[in-house]
């Protein structure tokens, strides 16, 4: 399996970190939905973060916590753009563009 290193850019590895964390810390999903939107608890995401970018964790569990963080920061309607503008300047079209990118080029990542 690539690592995520491998597959883009330091500065967009640098965005998708700040985008993980961004949905482990921000207020963009309430925490009773949280496992049902992204398919893992917010302690799973927390594990991302904290060893991004190269956590000890089942690769499942990561490719599911990072596509997860870039479909729901772009497409889950929390209408706080001001807020993820705080941790991604890059914007919902960084995000995006780097989704597209990763998607093509994970394993497993459609």
């Amino acid at each position: 399996m690539p690592k995520i290193r491998d597959m883009l850019s330091p500065e967009d590895v640098d965005m998708v970190g700040r985008a993980v964390k961004a949905a482990t810390e921000g207020d963009f999903f309430p925490e009773i939905e949280f496992s049902t939107i992204f398919g893992i608890d917010r302690a799973t995401l927390r594990r991302v973060y904290v060893g991004w970018p190269e956590p000890e964790m089942d690769l499942r569990d990561f490719r599911l916590a990072v596509l997860d963080t870039l479909n729901n920061l772009t497409g889950y309607p929390h209408n706080m753009d001001d807020e993820l503008a705080y941790y991604v300047p890059e914007g919902i079209d960084g995000l995006l563009r780097v989704q597209r990118e990763l998607r093509a080029r994970w394993p497993g990542g459609h």
